[in-house]
């Protein structure tokens, strides 16, 4: 903490700030994300927070791009708490110009995160889970089948949406899914389903990543509500009005197994 009055003082001097935080790891039983050690919060921990918070106070006013690039190993919280310093219920995060999950990138995640960063890279990553905003929420989002009539589950003091929901990413290009069909409404176990999805996109040429979902009504044992069922990545020109892919996905990943 005695630091942040420095950090600051660096960054309204300066004309781009990256600011990088995240989680250690320092072995078994310790650090903020290992093996053998729980932790009571999601939120950034150390003085990330108060950090980010006092950097964009400053920052802001002057017009100071501000990246925050977050070196981690699970879901995190930007002061999950109603009562949080740092504004309420994750107010931080709408103040962030620009987050980059980073995860634990390796020797080379310098040169990896500066290609996206510079734009040499359009990043088109997608989130393998869900962000709940905060520890009460995280039952949540374990997508068991609902049966008819059960009453809508709510919060009183937060959305029931997460965070940032599974399958969740941004890239440089805005993508639009214009439409999507199914080739036939019938399919046989050793069937392939097709799908044709026609997409356009506002931005530079960069990778949509088309996911597809399944979700069964009726079945003898409870499964999820709905489950991923294939996803592709499709390398989509600058400013395309129409582009038409095809996903091709077995039918056999509707199964499940029978004991």
């Amino acid at each position: 903490m005695s630091m942040i009055p420095a950090a600051v003082a660096t960054a309204t001097a300066s004309d781009l700030v990256f600011i990088v935080v995240g989680d250690s790891t320092d072995g078994y039983g310790a650090g903020t994300c290992s093996e053998g050690i729980d932790r009571d919060g999601l939120d950034v921990p150390g003085a990330a927070l108060p950090l980010i918070d006092q950097v964009l106070a400053a920052t802001a006013p002057k017009g100071i791009p501000v990246v925050v690039v977050l070196i981690h190993g699970r879901p995190a919280t930007f002061g999950e708490s109603a009562l949080a310093s740092v504004g309420p219920r994750n107010a931080l995060l709408q103040r962030i110009p620009a987050l980059l999950a980073a995860w634990r990138p390796g020797q080379f995640g310098g040169s990896a995160l500066w290609d996206v960063i510079s734009g040499a890279v359009n990043p088109s990553g997608r989130l393998a889970q869900t962000w709940p905003r905060s520890v009460g929420q995280i039952r949540q989002f374990v997508p068991w089948f609902v049966k008819t009539g059960t009453p809508t589950q709510a919060y009183f003091d937060e959305p029931i949406t997460p965070l940032f929901p599974f399958g969740f990413g941004l890239s440089y290009t805005q993508f639009k899914i214009v439409s999507a069909s199914l080739e036939q409404s019938v399919v046989r176990p050793t069937d392939n389903i097709i799908i044709t999805v026609t997409v356009s996109s506002t931005g530079p040429a960069g990778q949509v990543v088309l996911q597809a979902y399944g979700q069964q009504t009726l079945s003898q044992y409870v499964r999820y509500n709905w489950f991923l069922l294939g996803f592709e990545k499709f390398a989509v020109a600058g400013d395309t009005p129409s582009a038409i892919f095809q996903m091709v996905l077995p039918a056999e990943e509707l199964g499940y197994y029978h004991p």
